[in-house]
């Protein structure tokens, strides 16, 4: 039994943990990325739902980390596409929403978001609307990314 309580303990501890830190490493096991999280983030922003905040959680503390996680889910080809585009969008605001909750040091620097922000900018020349949130979501990360 007192193992029991002291594994709970322990386990409440690390879920506590430093808010301003973001997961401990060690928790991410097999999903170094939060693949799942991002998919189901891209699914949300898709929809539309009034479910962003429920996500915020699993995708603030990724930064760079996930765009890395789309290029896991989607191919170049795939992440083209304007639905899923305006989804990736989506994702890298609310990934770099607070620069401090940034889990890694390494993706507090958007250079993988940067590139892929070139290539769909490239991709989606012929469309003003598309390229001007594209240039929104470049200042964003910009303005809150830590160099």
């Amino acid at each position: 039994m007192r193992v029991l309580w002291l594994s709970l303990f322990l386990a409440g501890l690390s879920v506590i943990g430093n808010p301003h830190q973001g997961p401990d490493p060690c928790l991410f096991g097999s999903d170094p990325y939060s693949v799942g999280n991002i998919m189901n983030a891209l699914r949300i922003c898709r929809n539309g739902t009034a479910a962003l905040p429920s996500i915020e959680n699993g995708i603030a503390f990724l930064g760079d980390a996930a765009s890395i996680g789309v290029l896991k889910l989607w191919d170049s080809q795939e992440l083209a596409k304007p639905e899923n585009t305006k989804s990736y969008l989506c994702l890298v605001r609310i990934a770099f929403h607070n620069s401090a909750m940034i889990g890694r040091k390494a993706d507090k620097s958007p250079n993988v978001t940067a590139f892929l922000l070139d290539y769909l900018e490239e991709k989606n020349s012929n469309s003003a609307q598309v390229e001007n949130e594209i240039a929104s979501v470049r200042k964003y990360i910009q303005e809150r990314a830590t160099p």
